[in-house]
């Protein structure tokens, strides 16, 4: 059973593990309220990525006591700009919905002999995107790169891969998407939004708010959160 589907006491097999799941969502939830309150702050701005308030049924009052330490220790992180940032644009490569192109899985491939193998681990890399198996992406995707193989659509994932596993190289995929919006690429918009939240992750925030910035000119995409975001860079 995923993560995402876990919402009641039968859902978990131990107390330890049911403990440890509502910690992580405690701080999941102070995130998410924050920014809803941001986006409640802008004036008829298109809504582009839904925050979802997960609901728990909090039985025991040993858990009650716990979400309210939790919470409480979250508040104070939150309000120191430098530590929120980056873990803003972790909750929006989390909740952002980059949608994975089936075609992606041959294209650009010549159906032959000399590239039956690129083929089969063109689709082992698009079966582990749509597990959301991050790692096993990257990994074939270091495999194919020594190739020479990676196409744009490639290296855009290959980005968002790096960017939604723990302790990821972000600096190269910050690389990885330049090479994309150099090409102006299908992906170009979602690439300038990665981008811009990468830099939040390695803490650069001046080069984030140029990305940002950037992306508002040329488009509505995400086009409120990426405010919420300037704002926060600004203030």
């Amino acid at each position: 059973m995923s993560e995402s589907t876990k919402n009641k006491s039968s859902d978990f097999q131990s107390k330890d593990e049911a403990f440890e799941f509502l910690v992580q969502q405690s701080q999941n939830k102070a995130l998410k309220d924050l920014w809803k309150k941001e986006l409640e702050q802008l004036p008829d701005a298109p809504q582009d990525v839904k925050i979802v308030n997960r609901r728990f049924n909090l039985r025991k009052l040993a858990a009650v006591a716990a979400t309210f330490i939790i919470l409480l220790g979250s508040f104070f992180w939150l309000t120191n700009k430098e530590d929120s940032l980056p873990k803003m644009a972790d909750l929006m490569i989390e909740e952002s919905n980059f949608l994975l192109d089936a075609d992606s899985a041959t294209r650009g491939i010549f159906d032959n002999d000399e590239n039956e193998m690129m083929i089969a681990l063109q689709k082992e890399i698009y079966g582990a995107l749509e597990k959301h198996d991050y790692g096993a992406a990257m990994g074939l995707y270091m495999t194919k790169e020594k190739q020479s193989q990676l196409s744009l659509n490639d290296k855009f994932y290959y980005s968002l891969s790096l960017a939604r596993i723990e302790d990821g190289d972000y600096h190269k995929a910050i690389r990885l998407l330049e090479d994309v919006i150099n090409k102006n690429d299908k992906l170009y918009n979602e690439s300038l939004w990665l981008q811009g939240l990468l830099y939040l992750k390695i803490n650069e925030p001046n080069k984030s708010k140029i990305i940002l910035n950037k992306l508002n000119n040329n488009s509505n995409y995400q086009l409120s959160n990426s405010r919420v975001l300037l704002k926060r860079i600004a203030n």
